[in-house]
């Protein structure tokens, strides 16, 4: 997991993709050799009741939506080269009016046989070398949940071997410069002081058939199975397994998201990990012991969502 920014490592690196929250909040990794449960077949349309338009609750900000004004707030292109599958209207969920609200958010839009993650984050990035050396000899580093147009590479002796880019700047748009030097998606951005600001935005598709698909626990729990490749992972080697996240129907009508908790390690179908933090599992778990498995908190919540009416 890249750790670039303290803000978008925490809650954006994993979600639910289907209803998909990539929340995947944790930084852990658990890789199954096949889809969960292994007594149940595999649907691969979701359910109407999983249909619509979803935003994630939060314990202390409340978030509003606006329909009428929902095109105002998000450009055009958030859905630029995703040519597969129908062309939704996404844009009817997802501003957000009124209320206080974090700087980041996340909204789900979940028809027949796609579904869709939104994520907005704002950034702030610091003109100029960091990290910095102080009068005294200490370093400075950037304020926390800021990034900086170059970093500084020092040796023991914290004299100045080399410097590299994390971000461009090129005709108004700001590209983060990511592996091996290729430059992401271009935004929009502002200054102010020696800090530039600019709101990033991601689409997350995920196209239900061979490498994503349900299967049902029973009528309160789904679990949604993803192969990895589907969530942009990197390694050609490491895409062939196959993510878990169990979805609760909720009495009030909100969906619950569940991922593999760390107790989950401690299995006896855990065979191998890197760095306590890729756990690799090869089980074949039943309905019965997955509901069991969840009722013994081997999975925990990661989020909330509440239907946009």
């Amino acid at each position: 997991m890249k750790h670039r920014n303290l803000r978008r490592t925490g809650g954006y690196s994993f979600f639910i993709l289907s209803l998909l929250s990539f929340s995947f909040l944790s930084c852990e990794y658990h890789n199954f050799s096949t889809p969960q449960p292994a007594d149940k077949e595999s649907l691969y349309e979701f359910p109407r009741e999983l249909r619509g338009s979803w935003v994630v609750i939060n314990d202390t900000i409340e978030e509003t939506i606006s329909l009428s004004d929902s095109k105002k707030m998000l450009p055009g292109d958030l859905f630029t080269g995703i040519e597969a599958g129908p062309s939704p209207d996404p844009w009817n969920f997802i501003a957000r009016t009124n209320k206080p609200q974090t700087e980041d958010s996340q909204y789900y839009f979940v028809e027949k046989e796609h579904a869709y993650l939104i994520t907005t984050s704002e950034e702030k990035v610091l003109m100029g070398d960091w990290p910095r050396l102080s009068q005294n000899g200490g370093m400075l580093n950037p304020p926390i949940f800021y990034g900086s147009v170059r970093s500084i590479r020092y040796d023991s002796l914290q004299k100045r071997t080399d410097t590299v880019y994390n971000y461009m700047l090129h005709d108004n748009f700001i590209y983060e410069v990511g592996d091996k030097g290729l430059l992401e998606k271009g935004y929009p951005y502002l200054t102010a002081g020696d800090t530039i600001l600019f709101t990033k935005r991601d689409t997350l598709c995920i196209d239900m058939g061979q490498n994503a698909f349900l299967r049902k626990l029973n009528k309160q729990f789904y679990v949604l199975n993803i192969r990895s490749r589907i969530l942009g992972e990197e390694i050609s080697s490491f895409n062939n397994w196959w993510r878990i996240f169990v979805l609760e129907k909720r009495e009030d009508g909100s969906i619950q998201l569940w991922i593999p908790a760390s107790k989950a390690a401690k299995l006896p179908c855990m065979f191998y990990s890197v760095d306590a933090e890729s756990y690799y599992f090869d089980c074949s778990w039943t309905t019965d012991e997955m509901l069991r498995l969840l009722n013994e908190g081997y999975f925990v919540v990661t989020d909330k969502l509440s239907k946009v009416n």
